[in-house]
């Protein structure tokens, strides 16, 4: 019950009746505001239960679209185990046939080797009859020499039995355009031990004294304008070259060991004129080992400290970074500690400088 504070007018007559009046108003607008909770209520209940519904039913839409999933899923896995077991089938086939081939190539190359060697043999033949054909046909006077007969007069009996196993054995260097290798090789083995024959009769029985008269066959003037003397001069020019190139390359490799570049440029210049850019690096650059540590550069002047796994074909190696990444690079790259490296920047400084002044010239020269 609700409790009422009423306070009648001092001027009304019936203070009952106002009294009943007043509590009725206020029991009508009571039930007004029950009637209009009741309402409220009702409305909430009902889209409470709307709500309700509406999950039931996405629920319901969620759990068989699920399940559809499920089933394609299923279908999906069972379609990639059959592509498994399909790809597995197709590579144990692949294999099979691959070690077919690989088998019939190699029967094949055998094959191929026999016929090329009867071939070779076939031809060294001809070539022997050619020559000797070619041989006859020429004119010659009666009282010349024959190689053949050199070699009965000269030879020991051994080395001259050797030398008659040799076909056409006067037709060497008639048609020399024609020769073969196995031809050049039977040529110098003759032509050797006739040599070897000279010195022993002129009692030439040490390397030194064969050397001394190589020399003065190349100075005396009879025998210097010959064609032995025209060949050993040209082949020591060969053997300085090689000699020099030999003691340029320790000065450049000492010169960078040592920091000294503008030495390293003056001695890449004696190089410059006559050799390619990589040909230099190769001669220039200290071998590279595996085990060795370094630093492989590469563009844009970045660099990455990395040790040399193996060696590759190709002027490749094969180098594992700190990080353990592995990676193949030429060799020229690599800058590995305390040995020296040619790099083609600086070839090209040694080429440029001997342009502008002249091989071998100190870089502080001016022009």
């Amino acid at each position: 019950s609700k409790r009422i504070s009423i306070i009648p007018p001092s001027n009304h007559k019936n203070n009952l009746e106002w009294v009943v009046v007043h509590q009725r108003q206020e029991l009508n607008k009571e039930r007004k505001e029950k009637n209009v909770l009741n309402e409220t209520n009702h409305k909430i209940e009902h889209q409470l239960n709307e709500m309700t519904n509406q999950i039931e039913i996405d629920n319901e839409v969620k759990r068989n679209r699920i399940k559809q999933l499920r089933e394609k899923l299923f279908q999906a896995e069972s379609g990639v185990s059959k592509a498994k077991t399909e790809l597995m089938l197709c590579q144990k086939n692949a294999n099979e046939l691959l070690d077919e081939v690989n088998r019939c190539v190699n029967e094949d190359q055998l094959l191929h080797r026999e016929e090329i060697e009867d071939k070779e043999s076939k031809i060294d033949a001809l070539e022997a009859q050619l020559e000797e054909l070619f041989c006859s046909t020429q004119t010659q006077p009666s009282t010349q020499l024959t190689l053949e007969s050199m070699c009965e007069a000269i030879l020991p009996s051994a080395q001259a039995d050797l030398v008659k196993k040799i076909p056409s054995l006067n037709s060497f260097f008639a048609r020399h355009h024609q020769m073969g290798s196995k031809r050049l090789r039977q040529a110098s083995l003759v032509i050797g031990l006739l040599i070897n024959a000279f010195f022993r009769a002129a009692n030439v029985i040490d390397e030194e004294q064969a050397l001394y008269l190589l020399k003065d066959i190349m100075k005396v003037r009879k025998t210097k304008d010959t064609v032995i003397g025209v060949a050993l001069h040209s082949l020591v020019a060969q053997v300085d070259n090689s000699l020099l190139e030999k003691d340029v390359v320790v000065s450049f490799k000492a010169a960078t060991r040592s920091g000294d570049k503008s030495s390293a440029t003056s001695s890449l210049s004696l190089l410059s004129s006559n050799k390619l850019s990589t040909e230099i690096q190769d001669l220039c650059c200290d071998d590279i080992v595996e085990g060795d540590l370094g630093r492989f550069y590469f563009k844009g002047n970045c660099r990455k400290d990395v040790e040399v796994i193996r060696l590759l074909k190709d002027e490749k190696v094969l180098v594992q970074t700190k990080d353990g990444e592995e990676i193949q690079v030429d060799k020229r790259h690599i800058q590995v500690d305390g040995k020296a490296r040619c790099t083609p920047y600086q070839v090209k400084k040694g080429a440029l400088h001997s342009a502008l002044f002249y091989p071998g010239a100190s870089v502080r020269s001016k022009p």
